[in-house]
This record gives C-alpha cells, sequence and structure tokens, in this order.
C-alpha cells in the first residue's frame, strides 16, 4: 500500500514499509487478511501510534488510574499477543459483549495485578489451557454467555485466589474432573444452563470455601452419591429444571451450612425418607414441578429452621397427617397444582398456604378451594360431599357483599341451594360466581350443610369459599411483598394498565413498571395510593401522559420516566408533587418544556433531561436543582450588536453587549480574544479589561467593548472569534460568539526589481537589484533563467555564475544585486533578452517576475572599397572591390548606379 491510499489525515511515513505492532508485523503489501485487527487501530489519531500502545490506550479504554481498562461492547472480533504489553499494573479488564472467538494463549501475559476479568456475551468456542497462566492474583472471572463447549482440564490452575467464577450459558455437555483443583478460596460458581449431561464424582472436592452452587437448567438426569462431599460452607446450591429422576439416599449429607436448596422442574417421583437428614439450616426448599405423588411422614424431621417449602404442581393428593409436625419455623406453604382436597391438622394455622383448603375433615369438597377473579369478572367453582349421607342433604350458599351467584343456570333467578341425595352426593354440582367491578380484596362464600347426618359426623358442618379479587400486583405472582408495600411488575411484557387495577393497595409505598411495553396510561391509574413514595416508568414506550395522572401521589419522592417516547409534556402534570426529591426524565424526545412545568416542585433535588432536544431549561426552575445538562434558562441570551465585527489591521472598532432578560442576581460576563486582537471592556481603567458587570436594574443597557486588531507582516485577512461567557444569577451556562473579521494592509507578495528594465552594451555588464514586496512567513529562494546572449550572477564572491537569491524575515526588503553580462557576435543588431525569476517558501510559492535586458550590438553596418577613390583615365578604364564592413544577418545585395560619363 502506498501513502497515496492512505487516509489524509495520516503522515505518509506512517505508511512507508511496515507497520510494527507489539509481537505482530503486517506488511503493507499484504494488509488484506489483517483488516479486521486493524480496523479499530486506524481510527486513531496519527499522533497515536500503534507501535508504541497496547489496546487500551489504542482505544481510549485505559482509565487515568491505569488500573482498569474498558473495552466492553467495542465489536472487537479477534485479540493478539502483546495487545496487553505494559499494562501490569492492571487490576480490571472488560472485555465483555465483543465477538471474540478465540484467545491466544499468552494474551494476559504480564497482567500479574490483575483481579477482575469480564469476558462474558462473546462467541468463545474454547481456552487455551494456558490462557490465565501467571494470573495468580485473579478473584473474579466471568465466561457466561460463550460458546464454550469445553475446557481444557489445568485451565484453572494456579488461581488459588480465585473467588467468583462464571461459566453459565455455555454448551458444556462434561467438565474434567481436576478442572476446579486448587481454587480452594472459590466462593460462587456458576455452572447452569451450560447443558450439562453429567459430573464427575470429586469435580468440587476441595472447594472447601464454596458458598454458592448454580447447577440448574442443564441436562443432568443423575448425580454421584458423594458429588457434595467436601462443601462445609455451602450456602446454596440450585439443580431445578434438569432431567432427574431420583437422587441417592446421602447425597446432601455434611452440608449442615446449606440455607437454599433448588430440585424444582426436575422428573423427581419419589424421595428418600432421610434425604433432607442434617440440613437443620435449610431456610427455603424447592421441590415444586416435579412429580411426586407421595412423601414419606418423616421426610421433613429436622427441618426446623424452614421458612418456605414449595410443594405445588406436583401429583400429591393426600398428605401424612403429622408431615408438617416439627417445622416450627415454617411462614409459607406452596401446594397449588396438586389433588389435595384438605389440609393435614397438623399444619399450623399461622402458615401461609396458597390454597385455600379445609384442614381434612371438611364436610364439603370445593373445587378449587378458592376463586381468584379481576373486578367485574365471573368464574365458577363445584361442590361436592366428601361421604355418602344417610339422606338428602341441602347446602345453603351465602354470598358477601358484592358477589351474585347461580347454583342452578337452568331456573330463571339466581338460586343459592344445591341437593344432594345418596345416589348423587360426589357428582360436584356448579356455582356460578359474579363479582361486582368495584369489590375489593377476599369476599367470602359461606356454605352451610343440613340433613343427611353430617352434624354427628363432623365437627363443623359449614365450610368457607373465598373470592379473592385481585389487583394485578396480586394476580402477578411474586409481585407483591409480603407487608403489600412494594410491588415489582418490571420487565413483565405488560402492554396496558386498566382503572382499578391497584385497587386496594392503600399501602403502597413503591411500585415498579419499568421495562414494559406501556405506550399509555389511564388518568385514574394512581388513585388510591396516596402512600406511594417511588414511582417508576422508565424503559417503556409511553409517548404521551394526561394532566392529571400524579394528582393524588402527594408524598411521591422519586419518579422515573427516562427511556421513553415522551415528546412533550402537559404544564401541569407535576403540581402537587411537593415532596418530589428526584426526577428523570433523560432521553425521551422533549424539545421543549412548558415555563411553569416544575414551578410546584419545592423539594426537588436532582433532575436528569440529558438525551433530549432541549435548547434551554425552564427560568421556573429553581437553581438549587442539580440538572444532569449544562443548559440556560430559556430567554436568558446575551444581545451582542452588531453580531459581527470587521477591523483594519492596526485599527479599532466597538461593540456592545447587553442581557436580554432580567436576571436574579448580578451577572458577570467575560470576553475572551483569539490571537490577532486586543479587547478592553472598561476604557476608563488602565489595562485591558475583559469582564462586563450587569445587575438587576442595569441588564439591559448595552455595555461597550473596544476591539484593536494588531500589525502583521503578512497579506492575509484574519477571522478572530471573541466568547462570551456569563456566570451568576440565573444566566449560569449561557454563552455567545462574535465573529471578527481583521482586514489585512499588507502588500501581497511580489518580486521587486530596480531598475525595471536594464541595457547592457554588446561585451559590457550592467547590474539590478531584487527585493520582496513584504514579509515572507519563512525564507524565500528566487530562481533566475537567462536565456540566450547573456550570462548573468547573482554572487560575484563565488565561483561562478550563481542564479539564486536568499531571502528571510528578516532582510526581505535588503535589496540583493544580480550582474548581467552581454555576449558578444558578430551582426550588428541589437539583442532582448527577458530574465525570468521564479520563487519559492515563505508564502512566495506562486510568485514570479520577468526583467527585459537590451544588448547594444557594437558591429558598424557599411560598404569596403578598394583602393578608394579610383582614378581612370579619360576613355580608360579601371576597377575596385566591394566588401561588407560586417556579418549580416542575412544574404545581401549590394546594387551599384554609375554616374555621367561612365559605365560599369
Amino acid at each position: 500500500m502506498s501513502s497515496s491510499n492512505a487516509p489524509t489525515s495520516t503522515p505518509s511515513s506512517f505508511w512507508t514499509g511496515h507497520i510494527n505492532l507489539p509481537h505482530q508485523t503486517f506488511w503493507t503489501s499484504s494488509l488484506a487478511w489483517a483488516a479486521p485487527t486493524l480496523a479499530a487501530l486506524l481510527t486513531l489519531s496519527p499522533s497515536a501510534h500503534p507501535q508504541t500502545q497496547n489496546i487500551c490506550e489504542r482505544l481510549d479504554a485505559l482509565s487515568s488510574s491505569g488500573i482498569t481498562c474498558y473495552l466492553s461492547n467495542k465489536e472487537i472480533t479477534s485479540l493478539s499477543s502483546g495487545d496487553f504489553d505494559g499494562l501490569s499494573n492492571l487490576e480490571k479488564l472488560y472485555l465483555e459483549d465483543n465477538d471474540l472467538s478465540s484467545l491466544p494463549k499468552d494474551i494476559f501475559a504480564g497482567l500479574s495485578n490483575l483481579e477482575y476479568l469480564y469476558l462474558y456475551k462473546n462467541n468463545l468456542s474454547s481456552l487455551p489451557e494456558e490462557v490465565f497462566d501467571g494470573l495468580s492474583n485473579l478473584k473474579y472471572i466471568y465466561l457466561h454467555k460463550n460458546n464454550l463447549s469445553s475446557l481444557p482440564e489445568k485451565v484453572f490452575d494456579g488461581l488459588s485466589n480465585l473467588q467468583h467464577l462464571n461459566l453459565n450459558r455455555n454448551d458444556l455437555s462434561s467438565l474434567p474432573k481436576d478442572i476446579f483443583n486448587g481454587l480452594s478460596n472459590l466462593e460462587y460458581l456458576y455452572l447452569n444452563i451450560s447443558r450439562l449431561s453429567s459430573l464427575p464424582e470429586d469435580i468440587f472436592a476441595g472447594l472447601s470455601n464454596l458458598d454458592i452452587l448454580f447447577l440448574d437448567n442443564n441436562d443432568l438426569s443423575n448425580l454421584p452419591e458423594d458429588i457434595f462431599a467436601g462443601l462445609p460452607n455451602l450456602e446454596y446450591l440450585t439443580l431445578n429444571a434438569n432431567n432427574l429422576s431420583s437422587l441417592p439416599e446421602n447425597i446432601f449429607d455434611g452440608l449442615s451450612n446449606l440455607r437454599t436448596l433448588s430440585l424444582y422442574n426436575n422428573n423427581l417421583s419419589s424421595l428418600s425418607e432421610d434425604i433432607f437428614d442434617g440440613l437443620s439450616g435449610l431456610d427455603i426448599l424447592f421441590l415444586n414441578n416435579n412429580d411426586l405423588s407421595s412423601l414419606s411422614e418423616d421426610i421433613f424431621d429436622g427441618l426446623s429452621n424452614l421458612d418456605y417449602l414449595f410443594l405445588n404442581n406436583n401429583d400429591l393428593s393426600s398428605l401424612s397427617e403429622d408431615i408438617f409436625d416439627g417445622l416450627s419455623n415454617l411462614d409459607y406453604l406452596f401446594l397449588n397444582g396438586n389433588s389435595l382436597i384438605c389440609l393435614p391438622r397438623s399444619l399450623s394455622l399461622s402458615v401461609i398456604v396458597d390454597v385455600k383448603l379445609l384442614r381434612c375433615g371438611s364436610p364439603l369438597v370445593l373445587i378449587p378451594s378458592s376463586l381468584t377473579l379481576i373486578g367485574g369478572g365471573s368464574g365458577s367453582y363445584t361442590v361436592a360431599l366428601v361421604s355418602q349421607p344417610t339422606a338428602a342433604v341441602t347446602v345453603t350458599v351465602t354470598p358477601g357483599s358484592g358477589v351474585t351467584l347461580d347454583t342452578d343456570a337452568d331456573t330463571n333467578g339466581n338460586q343459592n341451594s344445591l341437593s344432594f341425595t345418596t345416589a348423587n352426593w360426589n357428582i360436584p354440582q356448579t356455582v356460578e360466581v359474579n363479582v361486582g367491578q368495584d369489590v375489593d380484596n377476599t369476599v367470602m362464600l359461606s356454605h352451610s350443610v343440613s340433613g343427611g347426618g353430617y352434624d354427628l359426623v363432623y365437627d363443623s358442618v359449614t365450610a368457607s369459599l373465598s373470592v379473592n379479587v385481585q389487583n394485578i400486583c396480586e394476580r402477578t405472582l411474586g409481585a407483591l411483598s409480603s407487608d403489600e408495600t412494594t410491588c415489582n411488575l418490571s420487565a413483565k411484557k405488560i402492554t396496558s394498565l386498566s382503572s382499578g387495577d391497584f385497587d386496594g393497595l392503600s399501602n403502597l409505598e413503591i411500585l415498579w413498571l419499568s421495562d414494559n411495553d406501556l405506550r399509555s396510561l389511564p388518568e385514574d391509574i394512581f388513585d388510591g395510593l396516596s402512600d406511594l413514595e417511588e414511582l417508576y416508568l422508565n424503559y417503556n414506550d409511553l409517548s404521551s401522559l394526561p394532566e392529571d395522572i400524579f394528582d393524588e401521589l402527594s408524598d411521591l419522592e422519586e419518579l422515573t420516566l427516562h427511556y421513553n417516547d415522551l415528546s412533550s409534556l402537559p404544564e401541569d402534570i407535576f403540581d402537587g408533587l411537593s415532596n418530589l426529591e428526584e426526577l428523570t426524565l433523560h432521553y425521551n424526545d422533549l424539545s421543549s418544556l412548558p415555563e411553569d412545568i416544575f414551578a410546584g416542585l419545592s423539594a426537588l433535588e436532582t433532575l436528569k433531561l440529558n438525551g433530549n432536544s432541549l435548547i434551554c431549561l425552564p427560568r421556573s426552575l429553581p437553581l438549587s436543582v442539580t440538572v444532569d445538562v449544562e443548559l440556560p434558562r430559556c430567554g436568558n441570551l446575551l444581545v451582542l450588536t452588531p453580531t459581527s465585527l470587521t477591523v483594519a489591521e492596526g485599527g479599532s472598532g466597538s461593540y456592545t453587549v447587553a442581557l436580554a432578560s432580567q436576571p436574579t442576581a448580578a451577572v458577570t460576563v467575560t470576553v475572551s480574544a483569539g490571537a490577532g486582537v486586543t479587547l478592553d471592556t472598561d476604557a476608563d481603567t488602565n489595562g485591558n479589561q475583559s469582564t462586563l458587570s450587569f445587575s438587576t436594574s442595569n441588564w439591559s443597557t448595552p455595555q461597550t467593548v473596544e476591539v484593536s486588531a494588531g500589525q502583521d507582516n503578512d497579506a492575509i485577512d484574519d477571522t478572530v472569534t471573541l466568547s462570551h461567557s456569563a456566570s451568576g444569577g440565573d444566566y449560569v451556562h449561557v454563552k455567545a460568539n462574535l465573529s471578527v473579521a481583521v482586514s489585512d494592509d499588507d502588500k501581497p507578495p511580489a518580486l521587486v526589481f530596480t531598475p525595471e528594465g536594464l541595457t547592457v552594451a554588446e561585451g559590457g555588464s550592467g547590474n539590478y537589484t531584487v527585493t520582496l514586496a513584504g514579509s515572507p512567513t519563512a525564507a524565500v529562494t528566487v530562481t533566475i533563467s537567462a536565456g540566450s546572449g547573456v550570462t548573468l550572477d547573482t554572487d560575484a564572491d563565488t565561483n561562478g555564475n550563481q542564479n539564486r537569491l536568499s531571502f528571510s524575515a528578516a532582510n526581505w526588503n535588503t535589496p540583493q544585486t544580480v550582474q548581467v553580462s552581454g555576449e558578444q557576435d558578430d551582426d550588428a543588431v541589437d539583442d532582448t533578452v527577458t530574465l525570468l525569476h521564479r520563487a519559492s517558501g515563505g508564502g512566495y510559492g506562486s510568485v514570479s517576475g520577468n526583467l527585459v535586458v537590451t544588448v547594444a550590438d557594437d558591429e558598424t553596418t557599411a560598404l569596403l572599397f578598394t583602393p578608394s577613390p579610383l582614378t581612370v583615365a579619360e576613355g580608360g578604364s579601371g576597377s575596385y572591390t566591394v566588401a561588407l564592413a560586417s556579418q549580416p544577418t542575412a544574404a545581401v545585395t549590394v546594387t551599384v548606379t554609375p554616374g555621367s560619363g561612365v559605365t560599369l
């Protein structure tokens, strides 16, 4: 590649020969294959020579302290050995979210102080065994979200200080037995979502400090009995979402510190009676979404600290009466999705259960045992008897407030009783339930049983069914906190909300609605949430908001609306939010804001507006508010008159400055001049002043700035920008520029000859002088070319004839002599010769000039007669000869005319 193909901003020397990078040479004749590697390098400025910089410096990714390199999301496709040379102090290296498919084995050589290494979200399919050699201080490695299909057995050798290793979301089907040997300080190990189908028996041996182990979402179908032996500190173990159908009886032996065990979403059909023995510290146990049809009566013995037990979505139809004995700390029990008709009597009434089942022995079978409906909705349940009665039985259903029901859809009107006989006692009968639009929380349907001898068999002949009228927080699993003060609906793919979706949540303090697909909101959506303090609406598609949407949120302290599509806001939208401290509106489509939109936000401390198209801020915004953009208040401008100025070189001119609107306090305007001009804002004060002072009373009175242009020796008009920066009052960040055109008074570049023409005698000589018309910007050379017939010399003191003159900024107006000599010839004609003068350098590169030299001839033009005179006798004859006195320029004819009395 020649220099002609290089970017114009790059010196040609950069492209000559070859480009040396650390440990890598790219010859310019074969750059095509290296184009991806060079892509990032060639965007560097010409001064950043790649021979002296590592990749962190080349991509301006190195922190000022030199301990962190940010190369995230740089579209890096490959790295070369030596790319991190000279970074021995580096502690954190961010390489995530690139397109790396491989790494050189010595890529991290020399990074002995590295502690954090981020390599996730690349396309790595393998790792060299030596890639982490020498990284003895490494504590955190993030390799998740790659395409790793295998790992060398010794890839982590020597990383004795490693605490955190994340390998999830790869394609690992298996792991070498000793891959984690020596990682005695490892605390966190992520192997989930990696397609693991098996694990060696002793793979975790020696990880005595391991606290958290993620093995969920793999393809494990069985586990060795001693797989977790030697992990005494393990607190969190996830095995959910695998293909486990059974577990060894002693697989969890020794895990006395385990607090959370996740086994949901497997194929477990049974569990050993002693499988959880020794897990006295267990707080949470997930067994949901398996195929468990029965559980041993003693399976939970010893789990005295268990708080949460998930058994939902199995095939359980009954539970042993004493199965929950000993679970003295149990707070939550999840049994939904089974075929249970009652709960064991041993279950404490204080335990919160996700199904509304009567304790075993209830006279009725209500399926489902509770109804969950939205306001204005309807549903149904069935009623049957649990055992055959001795006679006809009538079940009377009494609805709660706001609920209507019908026990017989084929009969006109709403019926409320059911009839059972000794023949149809176990055939479910349907009850239709309708809930009013404004019904809140839970409504109980009471069932009283009469007849059939039930009063002799059961302690109670009544039963209740709850109709839970849910708001959106209750309808969304896990959204509502137990104390009902926080509702997290983030990232739930919600596209719309309806009035009443937050009914019954008067205690709500924090509401997350971020990261959804909301395009609009009902005006009354937040009505009733008077205790709300934090509202998160960021990362949606909201293009507008109703004016009164926040009217009832007087306690709101934080409101996030960033990353939406808001192009405008109503002027009164924030009225009443007197306690709001933080408001985020950044990255919307706002180009302007109403003047009084922030007028009522007396407690506002932080406002974020970056990423919009705003050019100014409303004047109602208090100056005490911290804003993330530097914008002037709307209407606050500097008035410059005239808006531009022309000053002659060596002369002066003036303009005036005033404020466009009255400031809230005194304002100082500082004027800065560029090179070539001086300015003075106060002619009455000695020296050149550069500031103007405005008050709340004289803000509109123009103040004069005098501008003087300096002299220079060039002949070029200059343009200088005067910058004006205001400070004080509400004029913070107000700036303005004024352009000053300086008209030059110097002559344009030219050559001056004295005299302007020259006459030289043939064989003689003469002189003339040369000067420059104006001072050059650098050295100037004048080269003289002579035509035929003369010779010239620009330096009599130097042997030979010289033909160059040299001028500088110091001697440009000093005449320099040129001697011209005329050559002899044989003709008698004067000659004319033109001397050509060409200048170069110092701004004279296009200047030339001619001087005409006349050479005066010294030959005589005459006829020569021999003899002269001639004497002839009368009647006689004689002769003479004729010649030319000098050589003619062409053929000459001499015509002889005789006088009277002679013939010739």
